[in-house]
């Protein structure tokens, strides 16, 4: 059966935090504990488990002005949002796991927020539960390129019209 609750973050151990992190692939650099705690002091999280192991993170930091709920995406952060641990199997079986989790990290938010404003990790792909429970997404696009590949073929992968705005600036 799939728990999910918000955790105070002195609830939370910090090595076991960063190690789901580390091996979420929606992890990232900004969700990390030390960084949370640099750019969202006295972040909170939503956690999904289920037996006892972690299946998905949400930090939050959950703010009120004039008596109404809101949490936003901390300052420099470019990303944050749902991280789940690996879910194996196919498409089809990994999409209805993240339903059911995201349909617990959504009832598990508290009900006085009425501003939920995140950018999401590039790798979260499944925005459905979000949109059936009435929130507003607004899909940003994110360019990665490559390190892997020489600056050369980088370059030769580019467009003209972006060589020529690079040229300008």
């Amino acid at each position: 059966m799939m728990n999910a609750g918000v955790f105070l973050q002195s609830q939370i151990s910090q090595p076991d935090w960063d190690n789901f992190v580390s091996t979420s692939p929606q992890g990232s650099i900004y969700a990390q504990s030390w960084y949370l705690n640099a750019v969202m002091p006295g972040w909170n999280a939503v956690i999904v488990s289920e037996g006892g192991i972690w299946r998905a993170v949400l930090p939050v930091r959950i703010c009120k002005k004039f008596g109404i709920g809101y949490a936003k995406q901390p300052m420099f952060s470019q990303y944050l949002g749902v991280l789940f641990a690996p879910i194996p199997g196919k498409t089809s079986q990994v999409l209805h796991q993240k339903r059911k989790i995201l349909e617990a990290v959504i009832t598990a938010l508290p009900d006085n927020i009425r501003l939920f404003s995140y950018n999401f990790s590039p790798e979260f792909d499944y925005f459905l539960p979000f949109i059936r429970h009435g929130f507003e997404v607004k899909p940003l696009v994110t360019l990665h390129l490559s390190l892997h590949e020489s600056a050369e073929t980088i370059i030769a992968n580019c467009s003209t019209s972006v060589l020529n705005h690079l040229k300008k600036a």
